[in-house]
């Protein structure tokens, strides 16, 4: 990555790092709920109908949320009208598109920028990096648990996995919560169920 990518890289990250923990509830949402309707159905997981419940519930917690970049403008929020697509915020003078990754196509996009030296996109007049159109790319396990998350700079097309510089987006860890005097663990009620079922 060149200097002036890495500078505006930070700039960015900085600039919507406030934004970050609240899209990752967001989709954190949007994953329950999807996960929730499959069971409570009891169907198979549909790939395409799974991802359309996941966007329209991660885009109905972001309606109810203050989103803001730094010294910036509250957010406009705004869904891409294209079928399947991800979703798209305008924050301040970024517009942010969030779409779902597999974790190979993020290996494989994440090798590609390590080995192709991509220039950071310049305004010719100014010479200050252009850096309005960004997206987060955002992946799930097997059980449909949120993983990784990065920050993007396309090089052309926003959904292209040519990327210009990337930033991981740390989530924080999962506390799990103390069991309080008198609660009684889960394990232990089952445990007691199975000892007494034997009896």
């Amino acid at each position: 990555m060149d200097a002036d990518a890495t500078g505006e890289s930070s700039h960015a990250f900085r600039d919507l790092e406030g934004t970050f923990p609240v899209v990752i509830r967001a989709l954190e949402h949007g994953l329950l709920e999807a996960t929730e309707y499959f069971d409570s159905k009891a169907l198979a997981v549909d790939g395409a109908v799974f991802s359309a419940i996941v966007r329209l519930h991660a885009r109905e917690y972001l309606k109810r949320c203050r989103l803001s970049a730094g010294d910036l403008d509250p957010v406009d929020l705004r869904v891409e009208r294209v079928s399947l697509c991800g979703l798209w915020l305008t924050i301040g003078r970024y517009h942010v598109k969030i779409w779902k990754i597999s974790a190979q196509e993020l290996t494989r996009a994440l090798a590609r920028q390590a080995s192709a030296c991509q220039m950071s996109l310049v305004d010719v007049e100014t010479g200050i990096p252009i850096i309005m159109d960004l997206a987060i790319y955002w992946t799930s396990d097997e059980v449909n648990q949120l993983g990784q998350l990065y920050l993007v700079q396309a090089h052309d097309d926003p959904r292209s996995l040519d990327w210009v510089w990337s930033r991981e987006i740390p989530q924080a860890g999962r506390a799990v919560e103390p069991v309080a005097a008198g609660d009684i663990p889960v394990e232990d009620i089952i445990s007691e169920t199975t000892k007494s079922a034997k009896r």
